[in-house]
């Protein structure tokens, strides 16, 4: 026996069925069936609802909380992102402290919702950039650093957390999601093994990586490069005429290349320094949005600091 609730969607099938016939009916109420078997998930960052995606496939129903082109740092979710994230069984989240509403979050969900940190297998780096320009006192010195997804080793983990999750939660699909997390490794490890070849193409004393805020660590970290920054962990962050000094004077004896803006936010900064020092600007990197997939993002930051710094 199935259960079909009525609903607005229930309305829907009756007029389409309506004439039909016992056998259009049966076949509408089969497919409202298989539509709400779906698992329904939260994703907090548009980089997730690419992983989750991938992973999910056809028996996942993603709600895109925060919409592209958001600054992480600074959003807050509304009522109405509150009251969609309750319609679904898991939240997903980049976790290391870069969704700083989400211990209030936590409070509003209802029974039998969990948030996974899509980030907690991945090994932290903390900050130790002084001085540092921070948004909120969560992303102060000493804290996490959480741009952690710029290391494509570190999405390949990432891919295994929000499989694990999907089995637990829908276990009828176990090997389905085993499956496509096998697929996503793969594709990451390769993708990673690419990224490691393209840099090989700059010099060693070349891999200075100079960008306005501190969102390049663990990217620097695995792939062989010195990280420089001008601001903090936010394009919100505002820098001293000191520190501003004291950089300028710092890049020109390093003969750096070329330094690096990122999407959406302001390069007049950048402009000035780079005019000041000698070195070109880069083409803008993405740091804490995305061009629509993940490995699009990793591909145009690699590309971009390939071609201006080999």
């Amino acid at each position: 026996m199935v259960v079909v609730k009525y609903d607005n969607s229930m309305s829907s099938i009756l007029r389409q069925w309506k004439g039909r016939g016992i056998v259009s009916l049966c076949l509408l109420l089969l497919t409202a069936v298989v539509a709400e078997a779906k698992l329904t998930v939260s994703t907090l960052n548009p980089i997730l609802t690419d992983l989750v995606e991938e992973i999910g496939g056809e028996y996942v129903e993603i709600l895109e909380v925060m919409p592209p082109g958001s600054d992480v740092h600074t959003f807050q979710p509304r009522a109405k992102e509150v009251i969609l994230i309750q319609k679904s069984t898991l939240i997903f989240a980049m976790g290391k402290g870069i969704e700083t509403y989400l211990p209030g979050l936590r409070d509003s969900l209802l029974e039998g919702q969990e948030i996974i940190p899509v980030g907690r297998s991945v090994p932290s780096m903390k900050v130790d950039a002084d001085p540092l320009y921070v948004c909120c006192p969560a992303h102060a010195r000493g804290a996490i650093d959480p741009h952690w997804w710029h290391s494509v080793k570190n999405i390949e983990r990432a891919v295994k957390v929000i499989g694990k999750a999907l089995e637990k939660a829908d276990p009828e699909h176990k090997s389905y999601y085993k499956e496509r997390v096998s697929v996503a490794r793969a594709k990451y490890r390769s993708l990673h093994n690419w990224v490691k070849s393209e840099v090989s193409k700059i010099p060693k004393k070349q891999r200075v990586l100079v960008t306005a805020h501190v969102a390049f660590a663990y990217f620097c970290r695995e792939y062989g490069f010195e990280a420089k920054y001008l601001q903090g962990l936010s394009k919100e962050s505002e820098i001293s005429a000191k520190h501003l000094a004291e950089t300028i004077q710092e890049l020109k004896g390093r003969k750096i290349n070329a330094i690096f803006p990122e999407q959406l936010a302001n390069p007049k900064m950048l402009s000035q320094i780079a005019k000041e020092i000698g070195a070109k600007i880069g083409k803008p990197l993405y740091a804490d949005d995305t061009p629509g997939s993940y490995e699009k993002l990793i591909r145009h930051n690699v590309n971009s600091i390939v071609s201006a710094l080999q």
